[in-house]
């Protein structure tokens, strides 16, 4: 099928009956190739979304799918033109993967490769709609429908001299059914995951894990649910979309609780605003986590509206209340605030009757109000006041204030210091078990040697980063896949010599992993391949990378057994690890079809990446093809693993026929 737009008749714009005005609408043409039956429709404006549902509504008056589309390079359908990789619409290509049609956008600038539809097009302009003019949109539509089942159809084709209809009938047999539910369609937008793990999508937040904080992501909005993927288009989450802005949609088990450089600033500002105000700030964050920053900025903002000692006061209260919440905060400030403003109007009021009761001069009185009136104020109003005024209003509020907060502090002054019971169930709750482990020790020691606080205070965080680091680097090796920790070291260079050794102990520099280059290691059996592959990967953990380590027989085996939706996330897994171990690829000589696909897709998804992998195998790059069943997929491959790579050879004798025979020796000793 070939598709484009083109021009329509003369239409009546909407809004416009008392001064009629008349414009072309776009006209919308899909062509079958072989009937040249055609379907065509006639839009206002084109967008994104409107061009998919033209393509389904397209496949539903054929009554069945294509093989594939050709288009023009327009923006509704291709985002990025490219002969070999066009990048086209997400909506537009998620429409066409959803009927099972695949894209094939024309050349540039080559409007001929789609002669077809650009002949129907000037067929339907020369033909059906010269010089006409209609009223309505839906007036076009309907006669163009009409016109092409009673006229276009039933036609005589000039170059196939048959009927379109007749060839249509032939042609409908080969078309692929319709799926039972139509497309559901979305809008795409790319975001940045928050540091409290989730990205904002309508003024609420939804969880975005595994995405990294800092990571983009894209978000799919539909109608009754949100997807987040990541760039490659891989599915991450999908959440239901919330009715109510401000909803937080996120589990309490994924709720980041460690501080941010932004949670630190904001409860610097609280500790300037006061004592409670800081320790509301800490109790709130150690309830929500991340996601409760917004609340914390809250309180930070009320000293826009209000003094820090009311704000502070109020914090107070709401730490006596135990209602730990912004909205709490914010109608104690303004009360606090609209009582200090009432105290200051009465008190203005009694030291005015009390001036009155005790005869003041009226001269004096009149002058006095002569002066402060005559004060030329900068901007004339009835709700402005003079200096004075304020300046008694904020000393009123900052001694109410200052009441509460001696009042919260006298309810309070029962608490003690905190023992060593306490103290380890702090360091439970924020999650410092490295500190925990070590607090009684640490406490011993600088009893007995005296150490200065900040000493022992290092010395602890130094036992919190070392356990955070060991617990990272087993988490790596576990997730790596790896079944021992091999280092080259223990290869015994000296049996044999014929070894690169030069080039191995190179490869454990990890250089090529920043150099996005691979390695390949192909050998006899039993020469250490797999021993250098282990210690390269166990190398990598140590320095940080993420490591996947992969027997091939035994991956792809459980891969080819697998479904579609596990498969999808094994291939994201081995695409998007740092450095990939493919461990004796081809030792059982052929493998499955699944295999095969899924080493092409890996090689090919991490050489767009530029991501680095090491492959060992026994059999030479020669008779890949013979293995795979496919020399055009084994040329594939080898041209990408070979651009930038290291290839080793392992020639001599084998290390495990060494071992087996010093077993024997051992067993055959008399006793």
């Amino acid at each position: 099928m070939q598709v484009d737009y083109g021009e329509g008749a003369l239409t009546l714009v909407p809004g416009t009956a008392n001064a009629p005005r008349y414009k072309r609408p776009r006209l919308f043409v899909a062509t079958l190739r072989y009937s040249r039956r055609s379907f065509r429709r006639v839009v206002w404006k084109s967008s994104q979304q409107v061009w998919a549902q033209l393509h389904e509504q397209a496949f539903r008056y054929f009554g069945g799918c294509p093989q594939y589309v050709v288009l023009d390079n327009l923006k509704e359908g291709v985002l990025k033109p490219d002969l070999y990789e066009p990048e086209l619409n997400p909506v537009y290509g998620a429409t066409l993967a959803h009927y099972g049609v695949v894209a094939d956008p024309a050349r540039v600038r080559d409007p001929n490769r789609k002669g077809t539809v650009e002949h129907a097009i000037g067929h339907t302009q020369a033909t059906a709609l010269k010089g006409k003019r209609f009223e309505s949109i839906e007036a076009q539509n309907e006669f163009l429908e009409h016109w092409e089942c009673n006229w276009a159809a039933k036609r005589i084709h000039g170059t196939e001299r048959r009927q379109v209809q007749a060839m249509f009938e032939e042609e409908r047999a080969h078309l692929k059914a319709l799926p039972l539910l139509g497309m559901q369609y979305f809008s795409q937008e790319s975001r940045t995951v928050c540091d409290d793990s989730c990205v904002r999508v309508a003024h609420s937040s939804c969880a975005a894990r595994p995405a990294a904080i800092g990571s983009k992501v894209l978000v799919r909005i539909f109608e009754r649910r949100i997807e987040i993927l990541d760039l490659q288009g891989a599915l991450l989450r999908t959440h239901t979309k919330t009715e109510r802005a401000g909803t937080v949609v996120l589990p309490m088990e994924e709720r980041v609780f460690n501080p941010s450089r932004e949670t630190r600033l904001i409860l610097r500002q609280a500790r300037q605003i006061g004592q409670h105000a800081s320790r509301l700030c800490e109790l709130m964050f150690a309830a929500e986590g991340r996601v409760g920053q917004r609340k914390l900025w809250g309180i930070v903002g009320l000293t826009k509206r209000y003094p820090a000692q009311c704000i502070n006061a109020a914090c107070a209260q709401a730490l006596e209340q135990g209602v730990y919440s912004y909205k709490r905060a914010q109608a104690l400030s303004e009360r606090l605030f609209a009582d200090a403003m009432a105290a200051m109007d009465d008190g203005a009021k009694h030291e005015a009757n009390h001036a009155a009761s005790h005869g003041v001069n009226s001269g004096t009185q009149a002058h006095t109000h002569t002066t402060v009136l005559g004060a030329k104020l900068a901007q004339q109003h009835a709700l402005i006041r003079q200096a004075d005024e304020y300046a008694d209003l904020f000393t009123h509020a900052a001694m109410a204030a200052s009441a509460a907060v001696a009042k919260a502090m006298d309810g309070n002054s029962g608490g003690h210091a905190m023992n060593m019971t306490q103290m380890e169930s702090a360091l439970r709750g924020l999650r410092l078990s490295g500190m925990l482990q070590t607090l009684s020790t640490r406490a011993m020691q600088a009893q007995t040697s005296q150490e200065p606080f900040l000493e022992t205070f290092a010395a602890l965080l130094q036992d919190e980063l070392d356990r955070r680091r060991s617990r990272l680097m087993d988490r790596r090796y576990k997730r790596s896949g790896l079944d021992e920790r091999a280092t080259l070291a223990d290869l015994d260079w000296r049996f044999n010599p014929k070894l690169p050794r030069s080039a191995c102990f190179e490869l454990q520099t990890l250089n090529f992993i920043t150099e996005e280059a691979n390695a390949l290691i192909v050998g006899k059996p039993g020469t250490g391949k797999s021993h250098v592959a282990k210690a390269l990967a166990y190398q990598a953990t140590l320095q940080g990378y993420d490591v996947r380590y992969l027997k091939a027989d035994a991956e792809f085996a459980g891969y080819a057994l697998e479904g579609s939706q596990e498969r999808v996330q094994l291939l994201k897994d081995w695409v998007q690890s740092d450095l990939l171990i493919v461990d004796d690829l081809f030792l059982a000589r052929r493998v499955t079809n699944e295999a095969a696909e899924a080493l092409q897709a890996i090689v090919h998804q991490r050489y767009k990446l530029r991501r680095a992998i090491v492959v060992t195998s026994n059999r030479v790059v020669q008779d890949w093809g013979k293995y795979l069943g496919d020399v055009t997929m084994a040329s594939t491959i080898l041209d990408r693993l070979m651009y930038r790579c290291t290839m080793l050879k392992f020639e001599g004798k084998s290390y495990r026929l060494k071992e087996a025979a010093a077993r024997i020796a051992i067993n055959a000793e008399p006793s």
